[in-house]
């Protein structure tokens, strides 16, 4: 199913820490090709402004879950644990759309309102924090997808990724 999720601009950190979210739930479900996806992003070959492409993650996680065996039907079940976390994703997304701007505002007005600062910061580490939780629960339900021996061939894959791309 392709399908791309609007993605507003975060302040680095913010970025990093969504993608981070992203990372982590891929090494279950995809490993090696889900990272390759999130390298891909930080050198400019996703746009912020056109979203998470779903579609690219979901072929990076097939050809990872090529790698361990996993069936059509286990593909599929992954494929609507990305899905269904997208969506329930794109919300809090959007609820942190401007903030950059907010705190720019903030920070360049003649006077310092920290009150403000602090509040806008709290809501930006609550929405965070869902997304945190949300990028859990799927990669728990992922995990529970595979069968013990997948995810551990699927740790020895990720191993090798990791010592191919640093080493």
């Amino acid at each position: 199913m392709s399908e791309q999720i609007s993605q507003p601009r975060f302040p680095r950190r913010g970025r990093r820490l969504i993608l981070g979210g992203v990372a982590v739930a891929a090494l279950v479900v995809a490993a090696a090709g889900a990272a390759k996806a999130v390298e891909e992003h930080h050198h400019g070959m996703w746009s912020m402004d056109g979203g998470i492409p779903v579609e690219r993650i979901e072929q990076r996680a097939d050809k990872m879950l090529g790698k361990v065996s996993a069936t059509p039907e286990q593909q599929a079940k992954i494929h609507a644990i990305i899905e269904a976390a997208a969506k329930d994703i794109e919300p809090l997304r959007k609820e942190m759309t401007g903030t950059r701007a907010q705190f720019s505002s903030l920070l360049t007005a003649p006077s310092i309102d920290r009150a403000a600062v602090e509040q806008l910061r709290a809501g930006r580490a609550a929405a965070m924090d869902k997304i945190s939780q949300r990028l859990s629960v799927a990669v728990e339900d992922a995990a529970d997808v595979l069968t013990p021996d997948q995810r551990a061939r699927l740790k020895g894959v990720m191993e090798e990724f990791v010592q191919h791309r640093h080493g």
